[in-house]
Parts: structure tokens; sequence; C-alpha cells
């Protein structure tokens, strides 16, 4: 930055003292390559504005509150509900700690249920997505078995009124 202001202030001097030799060329030339203080037409036009500032802000705070809404919102399941060819076969609570071995037409999955968390642990189908997608808590998650035609699903909370009216 000191040598771009030296070399201007320079040049600047050089045109004062020779008006007519032809020096503002050269300054004009090196000033072009070392603009002090002065924005080039190509940053002003991709510059962020004020205006540009207020509006990414905008959308990380709205991002954030869809986030801790949504994290807010969700409702922990009760029930666990084994579905296989579309019928639902079993309902489990998981409140309950237990192993089950799901038996069907095309080979076996083994649903654990244990900490309030349900997953599939082993399966004999070939890419094995179902054991690889993790275990599942929440009302509305689910974990099929593609191969098997299984599903597994988190059912809603504890039955009961949500709410309470006057009489």
């Amino acid at each position: 930055m000191l040598v771009k202001y030296i070399i201007y202030n320079f040049f600047t001097r050089m045109t004062k003292k020779r008006r007519g030799v032809g020096c503002h060329r050269v300054r004009d030339a090196v000033y072009s390559h070392y603009k002090v203080g002065t924005m080039s037409d190509e940053r002003k036009r991709t510059a962020l504005k004020r205006g540009d500032l207020y509006l990414v802000g905008g959308c990380l705070l709205a991002a954030l509150v869809c986030c801790g809404l949504w994290l807010g919102l969700r409702k922990d399941g009760g029930t666990v509900i084994v579905e296989q060819d579309g019928r639902e076969t079993a309902r489990y609570a998981l409140l309950e700690d237990q192993t089950v071995k799901i038996e069907g037409e095309g080979g076996y999955n083994v649903l654990v249920i244990q900490d309030g968390q349900a997953w599939l642990s082993e399966a004999n189908c070939p890419n094995l997505l179902c054991v690889r997608s993790g275990k599942i808590r929440y009302a509305g998650q689910s974990v099929v078995c593609l191969p098997h035609r299984l599903a597994v699903r988190i059912a809603g909370g504890a039955s009961g009124m949500d709410a309470v009216t006057g009489g």
C-alpha cells in the first residue's frame, strides 16, 4: 500500500513540474495498476452492499428460527409399528427394551428396541440399507427394508387428551 502511494505521488509531482512532456501518460499507466483508495468498476458491481447484508442476515435468521421450531416441536414416539407387505403385523412399546426377530418370506430382520430408540441391527438382505439407516425415536420416523417388504415406524406418544377445554 505504501509503495502504491509513493509511486502515485512521484508521478503526480512529475506531471505538475513538466506539464507538456507527457509524464501524465506514464502516471496514468502506473496508476491504473495501482489504484489507491478507489475501487474498479468491476469490484463496485460485485461488492456487497448494505441491503445485501441485510438480506443474507434475514435469511440466516429465518433459517435459525425454522430449525428451532422444528427441533422444539418434535414429539417422542410411544409405539413401534411393524408392517410387512403393507399390513401391520406387530406393535411394541418403545419404552420396553427388547429384541425381536422378524421372519418374512424373503428372509429375516432383527429389531432392537432399547433406551427409547428402535433400529434394525441385523438382516440377511443383499444391500443392508435397513441396518445402516440408524436409530429412530421420534413420531413419524421409519426404517424400511425393501427386499423383505418390511417397514418399522414410530407412532405418536401416550394417548390422552392434548388440550383441556372448559365446560
